[in-house]
């Protein structure tokens, strides 16, 4: 009987996923030129290793706003962006809200554990976008700069 509300519950997770997704491109492309002219993706990666192990979404939170309150790059992605109080607001609003449908439809879990496990998520879709972003903007630049004439002496 377990199992059977464990796949339940996992099946009302998966039924998220889309919005999870539109959420967390949402979080980066809203923030467009400014976080993509940042290399942000190990201050990202280091916020999904601290959710791999959290056991509560509060753990999240409190770590992104250490970051925040940090200075150099910390304090530029997340701060500066304001890709931290997005973040943040996204985890306690959307994400728990999500989280908390899933588990009423299932009729079983803990919607903590839930909307821990969803956070995951947002943060590696959003490291996924951000990874396209950054590329992209690269590239623009570098098509830019190869465009424009070259100066220097004429003969």
């Amino acid at each position: 009987m377990s199992e059977m509300k464990e796949l339940k519950l996992q099946s009302e997770i998966e039924n998220r996923i889309g919005k999870i997704v539109e959420d967390a491109e949402k979080l980066i492309t809203e923030r467009g030129s400014e976080i993509a002219s940042i290399d942000a993706s190990s201050q990202i990666r280091n916020a999904m290793a601290v959710a791999n192990s959290a056991p509560h979404p509060a753990v999240v939170t409190n770590f992104i706003r250490y970051q925040m309150g940090r200075k150099g790059a910390p304090g530029e992605v997340w701060k500066n962006t304001g890709l931290g109080e997005a973040v943040i607001k996204a985890i306690d609003g959307s994400v728990h809200t999500l989280a908390k449908e899933a588990v009423e439809r299932a009729g079983f879990g803990d919607v903590h554990q839930v909307q821990v496990q969803m956070t995951r998520l947002l943060l590696g879709f959003m490291n996924r976008r951000y990874v396209y972003e950054y590329d992209k903007r690269k590239a623009s630049s570098q098509a830019e700069s190869s465009d424009r004439p070259r100066q220097g002496r004429r003969t």
